[in-house]
């Protein structure tokens, strides 16, 4: 009688998209899904489709276990940091957890902000990181503690500097409605995107990638600016046209959060990802056919 190999997968932080992601490894033979977020009600949502999950809370400065696999298991992480300060206390708390039996390989995603402003200048992986407010100062603390863990315990990992997400239940349809001003298009500064299915696809290419230490941008490759984007959101969703503002104006009412995205350009350019993982995106640029 022949052993069954089964492929093990942990996802903590497990919301839009860990959902997406552990139910397509749900379905494939051979792949068994173990799951952890932060809403009980989530938890209990994706245990009815059969993926084992439990609600912690990494803000509790002794958080309870995690339930680990048995056996050997490869971990996607998805936790944002926390909201303030400049390190990220949760993958140090998640990290402190797991080191008594380490995953195989860590992929870990995190946000091309890291790059800070650079101008609307293509930008690749050998560029280097010059985060510019505290929230990206915080996903690069997250990025180069992992090395170091991930050094002392031998395990791989690869790091995803993902753009904006976007797809079903993750597009700007009520700031549209509520027919709040976009930036001139062509004094929008450049932003980058990937389609939520496309980013499934690319994190579980990325759990594959076992032994390797690698470090990918994430995007579509076809950068535009967010008010192109909402204003195609909008003609696909029959809905009228938000008014045009100056980038001035904006900026003179914008959140601390709108100012990022306000102050920031950047092209990302994705072709080591399409390369080394072997993607064919689904969705290469966004269109009337997948922004409904």
């Amino acid at each position: 009688m022949g052993y069954k190999i089964v492929t093990t997968t942990l996802i903590i932080g497990c919301g839009y998209l860990g959902h997406h992601v552990a139910q397509r490894l749900h379905r494939q033979a051979g792949h068994e899904v173990f799951a952890s977020t932060r809403r009980p009600e989530r938890a209990a949502a994706l245990s009815a489709l059969g993926i084992p999950s439990t609600s912690i809370d990494l803000d509790d400065v002794s958080p309870p276990a995690i339930p680990l696999p048995n056996t050997p298991y490869r971990l996607l992480y998805l936790v944002a940091p926390p909201p303030n300060g400049e390190f990220d206390t949760r993958l140090s708390r998640v990290l402190s957890l797991l080191a008594k039996k380490p995953p195989a390989h860590i992929v870990y995603v995190g946000t091309s902000g890291v790059y800070g402003d650079c101008g609307g200048r293509w930008v690749d992986e050998t560029a280097i990181p010059q985060p510019n407010n505290a929230r990206a100062r915080r996903r690069l603390h997250a990025e180069q503690q992992l090395h170091q863990w991930c050094m002392r315990h031998h395990c791989s990992r690869t790091l995803l500097r993902v753009s904006g997400i976007y797809g079903p239940d993750r597009l700007p349809i009520e700031r549209i409605r509520q027919t709040r001003p976009v930036v001139a298009p062509l004094e929008a500064p450049w932003s980058n995107r990937i389609h939520i299915e496309d980013l499934s696809a690319i994190c579980i290419a990325a759990l594959n990638r076992i032994g390797h230490d690698e470090l990918f941008n994430v995007s579509d490759g076809n950068p535009s600016s967010s008010s192109e984007f909402i204003l195609a959101v909008a003609d696909a969703q029959g809905l009228p046209r938000p008014p045009t503002t100056t980038l001035g104006a904006a900026l003179s009412t914008a959140s601390p959060a709108e100012r990022v995205y306000l102050t920031e350009s950047r092209r990302l350019d994705n072709r080591l990802l399409i390369e080394k993982l072997g993607i064919e995106l689904r969705y290469p640029t966004f269109s009337s056919t997948n922004t409904r």
